[in-house]
């Protein structure tokens, strides 16, 4: 917590006002939350998106593309997203995700039917995704140094053993 004359970052808050009217229709991924290490086959994809504008969205196409190949649209629609409000999404349409390093791309279109987003420099959001040929389970060792023959060790013996 910041105190007063703190000369760390942590208290360096700032506001940006925009001078002028607020789109009608500003849409921006915010984060893209699946696992950066996925195996491969069938993985959603799924994220965080934001309004921006100051209309409620009500329907949407979610795109999707893996780097930069053909694009995955899906249309939502009964959705209630408000002014300034955040929508967690998972596509309807999951990736087939084959071995190596891709790129996932996501961005939002088609915004309450066919309405365009006003600031289209913050709709895309990308992250470096790795599909792993194989999923091995670890095991965990413990290693305990006691002995049964010494009285106040040999509880903490038995109970780690059952």
């Amino acid at each position: 917590m910041a105190t007063a004359g703190d000369d760390t970052y942590i208290d360096n808050t700032y506001y940006t006002f925009n001078p002028g009217a607020q789109a009608a229709y500003d849409m921006s991924v915010t984060s893209i939350t699946n696992q950066t290490f996925v195996p491969a086959g069938n993985n959603n994809i799924t994220g965080t998106i934001r309004n921006f504008g100051t209309s409620t969205i009500t329907s949407m196409t979610l795109n999707y593309s893996i780097d930069g190949g053909a694009t995955v649209s899906a249309p939502l629609t009964g959705l209630s997203i408000a002014s300034f409000a955040s929508y967690t999404f998972t596509h309807p349409t999951p990736w087939n995700a084959t071995i190596g390093t891709h790129t996932v791309n996501v961005w939002a279109t088609n915004l309450n039917g066919s309405n365009p987003d006003a600031n289209p420099g913050d709709d895309h959001k990308t992250k470096s995704v790795s599909v792993l040929s194989e999923n091995v389970q670890r095991l965990q060792l413990f290693e305990i140094f006691t002995s049964s023959t010494c009285p106040p060790c040999n509880p903490g013996n038995a109970n780690f053993h059952t």
